[in-house]
This record gives C-alpha cells, structure tokens and sequence, in this order.
C-alpha cells in the first residue's frame, strides 16, 4: 500500500512540476549565467530558472534539491542526507557535511542477530541532515530569500493543497523539521517501527563542516571533501593515475584501462580504514598519505560560485518508512556502518573503523568534487554521481574524460564505464563497452563481469571563455542539464 502511495504522489508531483507549467523563456543565446545538471529536467529546470531570477548558485541548488526530494523521494529527500562541496565567488572552498548520524542509544552489537533491521524500519534510520545543510548552505552563500526558492514547488493548486496545504513550513526553512510538531511526527513513525531516534537527536543535530581535500592534476587543481565521503578515494584514484603519461591518447586506451583500474584497486584498499573523523584518530593524517540510490546534482555560477551536492535516502525508498502526516521518507543509512562480521550492502568488508558508535556518522561512498585550472585558480568543472560503490568509479572517469581525453561533457557522460572495487576481485564493464578492450584486460590477468548501469553522472563546465556547458546522465530517462 505504501508503494502505490508514493507512486501516485511521484506522478502527481511529476505532472505539477511539468515542463510546459514553468515559463523559462527568455534565456540568454550564450550561456553565461551559469549551469544546473540533475536526475530530473524538470527540477534542472528549476534552479536554472533561479539563475536567470539573478540567483545564485546556492540558490539554484537548494530549490533544485528541493524539487528533487519532490519529484525523486525514492532516492532523496529531507529524510536523507548529503555532502556538498561548495566553491565561493571568491576562490574559497567549505566541505559541508550533512550525513546522518547514529542515534544516542546505538551501539557497536546493535545489528548482529539482526543485520535486516539496518535494512527496513525504524531501526534502520539515522538522524537525517539534508534539510540543515540546505539551511546552511543558503545562509552563507544564498543571495535570493528563500521562500522565493520553493515557489516553483506550489504550481498545481490540486496538489498544493495536499503537498503544502498551508504553504508555509517549507518556506519558513529547516527548524519546523527538527523541532515542533513535524519533529514529533517523524519521531511516532520511527519509534512505532522499533527505531530508538529521539526529538533530542533530531534537534541537535548539526552539520559539520570541514576542511577540502586537493591535489594537482596535471594542469588541474582537484577538490574534494575527505572522510566519511568517498571524495578522498576518488582523489586517490585520480593522483596515482596522474603519475602515467599519454592516458589520453587513443593508441593506449588499453594500457591507460589497466592502469586506471590498477588505481582503482589500491584506492579502494586504502577506503577500508577510513571513518568518522571526529571518532577516528589520526584520519587527516591517514588521509594526507593517501595522496601521492542517491541523487547529485551540480551548479556553478557567472561569479565562480559552484556547488557539488550528493544525496541520498541510501537504497530505493530508503528504510521503507513513511511519516505519514508529512509523506517524508526515511533514510536507512544506519546499513552504511559496518557490521562486525556482516558484508556491507554494496560489497565492502567490515571496517572497524566504521563501526556504528552514538552520533558518528557512516563511510559512505558520496564524492563530489570541483576542479580549477591551476594557473589562475578559476573554475572549470563541477561534477560529482550517484550510484552507491560505483560513485568513485564513476567520477573518477568523468574527470579522466574532460582532464585527459578532451571531452565535453555530454561526450564523457556517454562513455561506456567500468568498475573495480578490490573485493570482489573482478572488472565490472557496462554491455555497451568495447569487447576488444575486455579481451585486452582478461590477457592482462584481469577477470571480467558485465554490469548494468548503475551510477549517473551530473557535470557543469565553464569554458575559457567564460560560457558555460552542462551534462546530465544519458542512461537515466528524465534526467537534464541546461546552461543559461
């Protein structure tokens, strides 16, 4: 029952949301104002319209989001969390972490007669976080109210009326959701479902903003956020593969596939002692050494201001909990922690390091990233995926595309891609990738596996000339990307 009311809301929400109800007009011929690319083009549509409104690009993220947990509740949403890597105007980077945390009553044992219950139900959710990164990222860096950010939520009166019947909680931001009677209800939901999350945990809940990770890449400068975020493996992936030459040309392409592979497979080695910094001792230094279902969205800006945001409610629909007075859906991220002795969801080995304690937060596999040119320090490209272990995968060849092979991005999101987590020892190609270049790596002593789609890719770019180009997913059916 539950499924047949989420699907009814997703079309009905879809239909308000449609293309032809929103007027975007009058559009610049050269896009300079910026770049927005996400899952949904009806909601790209939206924070590009924030842009032509003299918004920014915190702007045009948070209503794009917004929509996004609308129009895409099976995969994100304010019952979920996030990591945005946020460049400002001004060259400055902030790495704003809004992942859930773990229950005050957790404990290490708590999964370990019943590794389901980190699955589905209550017990399955951590404190959600998106919603106060949102806050903060607009509060910092928005230039637009932010009432005038969700106006383009409220275009169906039908669905108004049962979305935003008043129209008022969303628009007077993120303390409605982690306190007072909205609070309450996400509380009854979750403890009538055996969860153990209190009103105090969602009213202390805090985002924890830390310090970016970077290195130098050939003529690039790559940022990325670090632990508990997958940022730092993809930066890892990226710096060993920059010590090779020609990995951009078309003779090597099998040699430079090996490589990046082998990058991969020592990347994803070094992800197995990563955890929450704040429990974990010694991770910035760790960190350091290192270099020698899910949404992401991507937006910059004319001035340089550009936002790099992953989210998630973790697997499809989360822990399969609604609240039913407000429709949200509950993450189940509490599954992200490692369980002593339980294989992880998406393949990865229990890690001591990220075992579950009272307000930690999960290693998770989220990896946006910037990249700037190096000689001038400006901007060049935002890009970030979804697509839980594949995420790191996924990105990292986005970048070797743009930085190495010369692509625009819709070029290098259409690229068939592979994947190589460690265990299990095996590639993993996409069906549409080249047999001759598989036969190449199985000689190589490669073993080899095909895998459907499973990550997406979301790119802004600004050229040289200060235009802008955008590119959204390709495999993903209602995904867009529009440069204005």
């Amino acid at each position: 029952m539950i499924y047949l009311i989420l699907l009814a809301g997703l079309c009905a929400v879809g239909s308000a949301l449609s293309p032809r109800t929103l007027d975007f007009t009058s559009r610049p011929r050269v896009p300079r104002r910026g770049g927005v690319a996400s899952f949904d083009a009806r909601c790209s549509r939206v924070g590009s319209g924030i842009l032509e409104r003299a918004g920014n690009a915190a702007d045009a993220m948070v209503a794009t989001q917004l929509c996004l947990g609308v129009i895409g509740m099976h995969l994100t949403g304010i019952g979920g969390d996030g990591f945005m890597l946020v460049r400002g105007s001004n060259g400055s980077f902030e790495f704003v972490d809004c992942r859930e945390t773990a229950p005050a009553a957790s404990y290490e044992a708590m999964y370990n007669n019943n590794v389901e219950a980190s699955i589905s139900g209550g017990l399955a959710s951590g404190v959600p976080g998106e919603l106060r990164g949102l806050q903060y990222l607009h509060t910092n860096y928005g230039s637009l109210p932010w009432k005038d950010l969700n106006d383009q939520l409220f275009l169906s009166p039908e669905w108004a009326s049962d979305f935003a019947p008043t129209g008022k909680r969303v628009p007077i931001g993120s303390r409605c959701f982690y306190t007072g009677p909205l609070a309450r209800a996400t509380i009854n939901a979750v403890q009538a479902a055996n969860g153990i999350m209190t009103m105090e945990d969602l009213h202390d809940y805090k985002v924890a903003v830390r310090k970016p990770k970077s290195i130098d890449n050939r003529d690039y400068r790559v940022v990325g956020g670090g632990a508990p975020c997958g940022g730092i493996v993809a930066l890892r992936v990226l710096k060993t593969f920059e010590g090779y030459e020609g990995v951009g040309y078309p003779t090597n392409i099998n040699l430079t596939t090996h490589r990046l592979d082998e990058a991969m497979r020592f990347a994803y080695g070094a992800r197995t002692k990563l955890g929450d910094p704040s429990f974990v001792a010694g991770m910035s230094a760790y960190e350091d050494s290192m270099l020698p279902g899910t949404s992401h969205v991507s937006v910059a800006d004319a001035s340089g201001m550009a936002v790099s945001l992953t989210s998630t409610v973790n697997l499809l629909f989360g822990s399969q909990l609604m609240v039913p007075e407000t429709g949200i859906i509950m993450n189940n991220e509490m599954k992200d922690f490692s369980i002593p002795y339980s294989t992880y969801a998406f393949g990865f080995i229990p890690s001591p390091a990220n075992f579950i304690k009272p307000g930690k937060r999960p290693l998770s596999s989220i990896s946006p990233l910037i990249v700037e040119y190096s000689k001038n320090g400006s901007l060049h490209v935002v890009i970030g995926a979804a697509g839980g272990s594949r995420i790191i995968t996924a990105t990292a060849q986005g970048i070797w595309n743009i930085i190495d092979r010369q692509m625009k991005s819709e070029q290098a999101i259409r690229e068939p891609r592979f994947h190589e987590q460690l265990v299990p020892n095996q590639m993993m190609f996409e069906h549409a990738y080249d047999n001759s270049k598989i036969a190449d790596m199985l000689s190589r002593g490669h073993t080899a596996a095909w895998l459907d789609h499973r990550s997406d890719l979301q790119i802004v770019r600004r050229l040289s000339n200060g235009t802008f180009e955008a590119g959204s997913e390709s495999r993903q059916h209602d995904s867009g990307a529009f440069a204005v």
